[in-house]
């Protein structure tokens, strides 16, 4: 029963999620052309090992990046989701809905690993999601993305990210609400930035960015599992502190 309910109060934002990342990378692949005009490449055809690899570089370039901000943008509005608040109005929406879960014979630590878990699972499926648009949408731009390259990045993504949503979470829980939204958007600023600054410029110093766009597996073709299990084991370690901070809430 607190699975449904923590999955249905957060399916609106996760749809609205979805829908504006398949958006924006359908958008990111529909203006390749443009791109290869204003680099003046040659279009070469689509299956032509130079074009393959131009095409492969400007979607990691331009759409993994993009997807990585996105992607922490929603992990801090799922961590929102996340920690269950001491009052009935919330950062990230709640009301009625959070003072019906605070009145259930159940822990609040149980209720956070709840909404926590449900929020991983759909920061996990976005990032899946996300990654396999590039396949989807590649025939648009004349083009065609590797399955396993755009699994590979998801992976990458969803499980090196965790320890970013971890954060988050504990961020909510040891934080009263004004002040995590001002810490939370801060870090998010950072995170934008970064990517941005990475984008156009490579001398960025930021390594956080370049872990969750998977540059390693793309430049050298190195999987960076230390990174990917770091994260995991740090997402879990954080909201395993967050749960302790709140179990003192309890009544």
């Amino acid at each position: 029963m607190l699975w449904r309910f923590a999955a249905r109060q957060t399916q609106l934002r996760f749809w609205l999620a979805l829908a504006g990342a398949l958006f924006l990378a359908g958008l990111v692949v529909y203006k390749y052309p443009v791109a290869l005009e204003r680099l003046k490449l040659d279009s070469a055809p689509g299956g032509a090992p130079e074009a393959q690899a131009i095409y492969a570089n400007y979607l990691w370039n331009r759409w993994f990046s993009l997807l990585g901000a996105l992607w922490v943008v929603y992990a801090f509005i799922m961590a929102g989701n996340g920690v269950v608040p001491q009052t009935s109005c919330t950062l990230t929406g709640g009301g009625a809905g959070v003072l019906y879960m605070l009145s259930l014979p159940v822990t609040r630590a149980r209720l956070l690993y709840t909404r926590a878990a449900v929020g991983a699972a759909g920061l996990a499926l976005l990032a899946l999601t996300g990654a396999l648009s590039a396949c989807a949408f590649s025939p648009l731009a004349g083009q065609s993305y590797p399955l396993l390259t755009a699994v590979a990045h998801a992976v990458i993504l969803a499980g090196a990210g965790m320890g970013v949503y971890g954060a988050f979470v504990l961020l909510a829980a040891i934080l009263n609400e004004p002040l995590f939204g001002i810490v939370a958007y801060v870090l998010i600023a950072i995170t934008v930035f970064t990517g941005i600054s990475r984008t156009f410029h490579s001398s960025a110093v930021f390594s956080l960015f370049d872990l969750l766009r998977g540059t390693s597996y793309h430049v050298d073709g190195v999987f960076p599992w230390t990174g990917v299990l770091a994260g995991l084991a740090a997402g879990a370690l954080f909201i395993r502190v967050a749960a302790t901070a709140i179990e003192h809430r309890d009544f």
